[in-house]
């Protein structure tokens, strides 16, 4: 279960954008992040 206060939901929902870069440690892009569906998939669903 998912919670508001988790740290990465968070960082998405601050960005306030429709979609999220994710980076590896070496800030190369990996994956893009569909952030209102994550968002509320992760909290609602």
């Amino acid at each position: 279960e998912h919670a508001p206060s988790d740290p990465f939901l968070r960082r998405v929902y601050a960005s306030g954008k429709k979609w999220v870069i994710i980076t590896d440690p070496s800030e190369e892009p990996i994956f893009a992040l569909d952030a209102d569906a994550f968002l509320r998939a992760a909290l609602f669903e």
